[in-house]
């Protein structure tokens, strides 16, 4: 059954319900509404089911920014859901750090990759940090800088770290 035949259906029986509802009732028409109304909720879960599409879990990830006396980084939370292929389960990935900074007319920059999930990272949620003290002057505020996670040549879920 179609969704556009399931509401005709519904609907037919909310106006045979109000027809008989209005008339007098005599035993037999009680009957009738009774198995009328017994129809129309059953139909009525039919049409719910139609009007309430199923939400599936999206693929996530948030950075957090991460600082010690000896190393810098982030904290990667990734949500791999099975029902979204934004994020690749069991593929790696890696993370890449990129900043800019502009001084007057001139603009120099750095990148820095490293991988982060290793190949047997799959549709569950995992926390994964990435450090090292190279970054340390990098990440100090005097970049702006843009973390993005990337799987193969694709960059997903970039975000502004600092």
């Amino acid at each position: 059954m179609t969704q556009q035949e399931a509401q005709r259906r519904y609907d037919r029986l909310v106006r045979q319900i109000s027809r008989l509802s209005d008339r007098e009732m005599t035993d037999r028409r009680a009957a009738r509404l009774e198995r009328l109304v017994a129809r129309r909720e059953k139909l009525k879960s039919v049409v719910d089911t139609f009007e309430a599409p199923v939400e599936t879990p999206k693929d996530e990830v948030s950075y957090e920014f991460y600082k010690t006396d000896l190393i810098t980084g982030v904290k990667v939370t990734i949500t791999d859901s099975p029902f979204d292929d934004t994020f690749v389960g069991g593929e790696a990935s890696e993370i890449v750090f990129k900043g800019t900074q502009t001084r007057g007319c001139n603009t120099k920059g750095w990148k820095y990759t490293t991988g982060l999930t290793p190949d047997t990272f799959a549709n569950t949620t995992e926390t994964f940090i990435s450090a090292t003290n190279l970054l340390n002057d990098k990440l100090d505020g005097s970049y702006d800088v843009t973390v993005g996670l990337k799987q193969g040549d694709n960059f997903i879920f970039s975000e502004v770290l600092i």
